[in-house]
C-alpha cells in the first residue's frame, strides 16, 4: 500500500473467457467491498499489489505487461506534484507486472522511478534502496517474488499524508497516481480478456474515488491537482456513479478506460 498505495490500473473482441489451468490452486474470492473499506481504514488506498490479487482472483491471466504503453516522462520536468504522479503510475505497473516483465524493461522502470523520486526529493535512503533493487535485477540477484516483496516494503516507506522529503507533502498524489494507472491497467484487463463479470469486483471503487475527489476539490490538494483538476473531478465523479450501479456492463469498464487514459495523457 501506499503505506500500500492504490486501487490502490482499448481493447476489441470478447475471446472465450480464460479459465485458470487444471494444475492450479482454485482461484480465491476477489477482494469483497468491506474487504476495501477496511484497507481503507488503515491506508488511504488498497495497494497496486492488492489489486494484482484481485485480477489474478477474478481468473483473468492474460499478461498486464501487454497493455502497458511506453511512457517516455521526463521526471525532473512539471515539478514535484507531477513528478509525483507519475512516479505513481510507473510504480503501479510495476508491482502489476513484475512477475511477467523482461528484465530490461524492469530495469528501465526502476531507473524511472528513482528518477521520480529524486524530483519529489526523496532522501539518500531511499534513493539508494531503489537503485539496489536495479542492481540486484541487472545482475540477476533477486527472485521476483523478492523483488516484489521488497517493492512492497519500499512502497511502505512512502508517507500517506506527507511525500518523501523534507519539502514535499506530494503522497496523495503519488497515491493517485498508482490507483489511475492500476484502474486503467484493470479495465483494459476486463475488456482484453472478454471477462466482464469481472468489473463488478474490480471497478467498484467508490470509497477510493471520494478520498481523492474530496482531496482535489478542496485547499492545497486543488492547487496541487492544477491542470488535471477538471479531467480529474470528472473522472472520479463518473467512477462514483458507476459503483454505484446495479451492475457495470461493457460500456462503464470503456468509459473508465478512456477517462483514467484521459487522465494519464495529460501528466
Amino acid at each position: 500500500m501506499i503505506p500500500t498505495l492504490v486501487l490502490l490500473l482499448a481493447c476489441s473482441g470478447e475471446p472465450e473467457p480464460v479459465t485458470a489451468p487444471p494444475a492450479e490452486p482454485t482461484p480465491a474470492t476477489p477482494l469483497a467491498p468491506e474487504q476495501l473499506e477496511q484497507a481503507i481504514e488503515h491506508t488511504l488506498t488498497p495497494s497496486p499489489n492488492e489489486t494484482r490479487l484481485a485480477v489474478e482472483r477474478a481468473g483473468i491471466t492474460l499478461s498486464l505487461g501487454t497493455l502497458i504503453p511506453e511512457r517516455n516522462w521526463q521526471l525532473d520536468q512539471g515539478g514535484i506534484d507531477r513528478a509525483a504522479l507519475r512516479t505513481g503510475v510507473l510504480l503501479g505497473d510495476l508491482v502489476l507486472t513484475v512477475k511477467e516483465a523482461e528484465k530490461p524493461w524492469l530495469v528501465t522502470q526502476l531507473q524511472m522511478i528513482h528518477d521520480g523520486l529524486q524530483a519529489m526529493g526523496a532522501g539518500e535512503g531511499l534513493l539508494s534502496t531503489v537503485a539496489d533493487m536495479k542492481a540486484s535485477v541487472e545482475n540477476d540477484a533477486v527472485s521476483r517474488e523478492d523483488l516484489l516483496r521488497q517493492l512492497d516494503d519500499l512502497v511502505g516507506m512512502v508517507p500517506t499524508n506527507e511525500g518523501v522529503g523534507p519539502e514535499d507533502n506530494s503522497g496523495p498524489l503519488l497515491q493517485a497516481g498508482a490507483w489511475l494507472g492500476a484502474t486503467n491497467l484493470t479495465s483494459r484487463a476486463v475488456l482484453r480478456s472478454g471477462q466482464l463479470e469481472a468489473a463488478d469486483t474490480l471497478l467498484r471503487q467508490k470509497a477510493v474515488a471520494e478520498h481523492f475527489l474530496s482531496y482535489v476539490s478542496e485547499g492545497e490538494g486543488e492547487e496541487k491537482a492544477g491542470d488535471v483538476q477538471s479531467l480529474l473531478k470528472i473522472s472520479l465523479t463518473r467512477m462514483i456513479e458507476i459503483s454505484d450501479q446495479e451492475t457495470i456492463g461493457r460500456a462503464d469498464v470503456e468509459e473508465v478506460r478512456d477517462q483514467t487514459q484521459a487522465l494519464i495523457d495529460l501528466l
